[in-house]
């Protein structure tokens, strides 16, 4: 589970944040339990899944500005913004139906990455490209110049991700080069820092 969508706002929950309130769920299990719990569509992993909708719709009910500041919000750096960068964008691209991740790795090191070729988590994340959608810029241009729209693919590089800030509706990624701002609007601009 990457985000949940608690009072009509979706809440991203990277790997730091979903291992609290992991932790939580689990606390008093056995080990069998907790094993299962990582497995998803197993018994235990959905029985998480619902304490973690059950705990954050708790946390917004006790105090709804707070939770917002604390839970919808975010502000990752370093190397957690490495790791969750490829989640979190695949979750925008989920949310708002806007474009997809494609993973650029060979298959050489796809195998040597993950010989049974079935997961996407890191380090399927180290190089990918963001595909986003882009539409034509007059509606009548797809009946004129025959212009469905095109695809636009960037290229990250995770190690070069420093920070993650915003929300899962609106945020901007910072990179070594650029930055990227995720939203309604998308955006692509060149590094102020170096």
């Amino acid at each position: 589970m990457s985000y949940c969508i608690i009072n009509d706002q979706p809440v991203f929950l990277y790997s730091s944040r979903y291992k609290e309130i992991q932790e939580q769920a689990l606390k008093g299990k056995k080990t069998t339990q907790t094993i299962a719990s990582i497995i998803s569509g197993t018994r235990e992993s959905k029985e998480v899944d619902e304490f973690v909708n059950a705990f954050l719709l708790k946390r917004f009910e006790e105090d709804p500005v707070n939770f917002n500041i604390n839970w919808v919000s975010f502000d990752i750096t370093g190397h957690e913004a490495t790791q969750v960068v490829w989640d979190l964008l695949n979750d925008y691209c989920n949310y708002y139906g806007y474009g997809y991740l494609s993973d650029l790795r060979d298959f050489a090191q796809q195998l040597t990455d993950d010989p049974a070729g079935d997961s996407y988590k890191y380090p399927a994340g180290q190089v990918f490209a963001l595909n986003y959608f882009v539409k034509p810029a007059r509606w009548w241009w797809q009946y004129t110049r025959k212009m469905n729209g095109r695809t636009v693919s960037l290229i990250i590089i995770a190690k070069n991700v420093h920070r993650l800030v915003g929300d899962l509706t609106n945020f901007t990624v910072f990179a070594k080069d650029f930055r990227i701002n995720c939203g309604p609007s998308f955006g692509i601009y060149p590094s102020t820092t170096k």
